[in-house]
């Protein structure tokens, strides 16, 4: 299989045993995020805005739709939807941008039940059809601004904090629980899981 890795320097991917630079623009800055629709088009969030490869590379921004040129997160959801996470909030792509405001948004993950998990800097937000839930620290979440946002292959929801107590956090059903970090752990990033949610 394929997988991409965005850097300092643009994406490269691992392939047949093998990492291929993927052409970026020349000058393009790092990239913060990586997704991928099933056609095969790549988007890279950036500080510069959000880059599309389907053939060539475009780059939309403020002017297009999007609540800021700064895209600090990318997705595509299990609808094919795209999402941006953004300093002035998140925005959705679903025959047009629509963007809805938040406090400034640091991670996307979606679950199974096609919801989005938004993280920002005052919490966390549920997003799907029905409306959006918040939750924070009195809900049980780590106090601080998320890092970073998972979903495990079970579809419990982790998230990891930033603040001055950084913190990790696994949700199912809306019920949160605290997960113990080594002393000295420092803010949470990033979460990934293997194929059977380790």
């Amino acid at each position: 299989g394929q997988w991409g890795l965005g850097t300092s320097q643009g994406i490269l991917y691992f392939d047949n045993g093998r990492w291929v630079v993927l052409d970026f623009p020349p000058g393009a800055p790092r990239v913060n995020g990586l997704s991928r629709h099933a056609v095969g088009t790549i988007w890279a969030a950036t500080d510069v805005g959000l880059y599309e490869l389907a053939g060539a590379w475009e780059v939309f921004g403020a002017a297009d739709g999007l609540p800021s040129d700064i895209v600090r997160d990318v997705l595509v959801d299990a609808q094919e939807r795209l999402w941006v996470a953004t300093p002035n909030g998140v925005a959705m792509d679903d025959d047009g941008w629509h963007a809805f405001a938040a406090p400034t948004v640091t991670a996307l993950a979606a679950d199974l039940s096609d919801a989005v998990w938004v993280g920002t800097d005052a919490g966390l937000d549920r997003v799907d059809d029905a409306g959006r839930q918040t939750f924070g620290a009195g809900h049980g979440l780590p106090e601080g601004a998320v890092g970073a946002v998972a979903v495990a292959p079970d579809n419990a929801v982790w998230v990891g904090t930033a603040g001055v107590h950084p913190g990790l956090a696994r949700g199912v059903g809306g019920v949160w629980e605290s997960v113990r970090l080594p002393a000295g752990s420092g803010r949470v990033h990033a979460i990934a899981f293997d194929s059977i949610g380790r």
